[in-house]
């Protein structure tokens, strides 16, 4: 039993790592506040998601939030703005799992990416009212880049979808014989 653990607390670690160093290149490589629209650090929480679990998957998004935030800070860290990596790794498992027909993965990836967006819109908007206590400005201030977001989303959904799937199948030996799986939502 402790062993089993150990295998998928290493797994996780191993997707966080990969989760921080994608949000890490993505943060250095395009300017800073315009990378909303790349959530691609997400991709290893949602294989986290699918092949452990949602507990797993919530963990593995609060901590590679946090650790990108250690590796290279942008203004103060806050734990609310880290509800849309944990949307990442919790929403996909209700919808899919790593033996599911690509279908459903595209179905996790799309609504796990709605939430995530809507909780950083929120997260953003709950931000600034607290340093401002003016609603209006608030809300311009936290949907300013809704849009853009928006219409980013269904390019990220497909490039997501695919390379969630893509990694899933020719994984799906390894994860069953390392970590004894049973798909049992397939």
């Amino acid at each position: 039993m402790i062993n089993e653990e150990l295998k998928r607390i290493t797994v996780a670690s191993l997707l966080v790592a990969i989760s921080v160093v994608l949000g890490v290149i993505f943060k250095t490589v395009v300017p800073a506040g315009l990378n909303f629209g790349f959530p691609y650090y997400a991709i290893p929480l949602v294989i986290g998601s699918l092949i452990l679990g949602p507990l797993y998957g919530g963990m593995m998004g609060l901590i590679s939030d946090y650790l990108g935030f250690i590796i290279l800070p942008v203004g103060e860290y806050d734990v609310i703005f880290a509800l849309r990596a944990i949307m990442w790794g919790v929403i996909p498992w209700f919808f899919a799992t790593y033996k599911s027909k690509w279908y459903k993965v595209l179905l996790s990836v799309f609504v796990a990416h709605v939430f995530a967006t809507l909780s950083s819109t929120f997260s953003n908007f709950l931000y600034q009212y607290i340093l401002t206590n003016d609603f209006n400005t608030s809300i311009v201030i936290a949907t300013g880049n809704l849009g853009l977001r928006v219409l980013m989303l269904p390019v990220n959904v497909i490039i997501m979808t695919a390379l969630v799937h893509t990694i899933n199948f020719r994984m799906v030996n390894i994860y069953e014989t390392y970590l004894n799986l049973e798909d049992k939502k397939s």
